[in-house]
């Protein structure tokens, strides 16, 4: 048994021992750079890219923007 088959049946694995997990990792972290990259109007793009990470929540996942702003006081 893999460690990402471990993982997924909820039992203990070791998750740097797995290349599958490794790679999962790394498509993870190329998606979220590519998510934060976009300007703030590629509302679709950045739909596009979370609905590919959380595509086991279904269509009616929604995400919001977090929006900080900063008072100059």
């Amino acid at each position: 048994m893999t460690e990402k088959e471990k993982m997924l049946a909820g039992m203990v694995y070791e998750a740097v021992l797995d290349e599958d997990l490794k790679e999962d990792r790394l498509k993870c972290k190329d998606l979220c750079f590519a998510a934060n990259q976009l300007p703030p109007s590629k509302i679709k793009e950045q739909s596009e890219i979370f609905a590919s990470l959380f595509a086991k929540a279904g269509k009616d996942f929604l995400y919001y923007h977090a929006v900080l702003v900063r008072l100059w006081i």
